[in-house]
């Protein structure tokens, strides 16, 4: 029990007393993502969208080869939930009073979900050329949705939208390479293309996870 009570006072000391003793840097970043939502719902193929997240991110060099790295992102995550819906509203032929089907316009629904985000990763440096360092990275990431959006594009009066807030807790794994390459002493550009997985919360449509491919893009500056 001593030995236990020991260790863990050591990594409670240890941790905090290099975070602050490390080499810290601060920067900004846009992560285009494809993804693929799962759902209890039988979405259309396909049934994901091209998304985003943007925002700013902190990087501390525990030692040579390890380093923490923390964002604030804004997240979108859109889903096409239905397809093919008729708008019959201009479709009535004014002579005849019947409706004139090349005058229907099919529009696809989509619900689309906008949350912040905080991903953090633990990354282990693998390999250094000159100025260019690669590590694999792994973490979590834990979020809050702040609104939900429904969405059918094309109507008849243009694109129909109607947004309600709604809350609820993301969870999530991170897994992926992380690049980076000094430009400078002070200036870094961060390539990190990654894979995850997020539990949110219930959807008019049913329970939604989303797998996300994406390439963060990021330019940090030491402090």
């Amino acid at each position: 029990m001593c030995t236990v009570n020991v260790f863990v006072t050591s990594v409670l000391v240890f941790l905090p007393v290099t975070l602050i003793a490390g080499n810290w840097s601060i920067g900004g970043s846009v992560t285009p993502a494809v993804t693929l939502p799962q759902s209890s719902y039988a979405l259309p193929a396909p049934s994901g969208r091209f998304n985003y997240s943007i925002g700013i991110f902190g990087m501390c060099d525990l030692s040579p080869d390890l380093f923490l790295k923390g964002s604030v992102q804004y997240t979108r995550r859109d889903v096409i939930t239905s397809k093919g819906i008729p708008d019959t509203h201009d479709a009535m032929d004014p002579v005849t009073g019947r409706i004139d089907p090349s005058r229907i316009v099919y529009g696809d629904a989509s619900q689309l979900f906008e949350s912040f985000n905080l991903p953090i990763t633990a990354n282990l440096r693998i390999a250094q050329a000159g100025p260019v360092q690669i590590a694999i990275a792994g973490g979590i990431e834990v979020g809050f949705l702040f609104q939900q959006s429904f969405i059918i594009d094309p109507t008849t009066k243009g694109r129909w939208a109607h947004s309600d807030p709604d809350h609820g807790f993301i969870i999530g794994a991170i897994i992926g390479i992380a690049g980076r390459c000094n430009l400078s002493e002070d200036l870094t550009i961060l390539l990190s293309p990654n894979y995850s997985y997020a539990w949110y919360p219930d959807a008019s449509f049913g329970r939604i996870h989303f797998q996300a491919i994406a390439v963060e893009l990021g330019v940090s500056c030491t402090l």
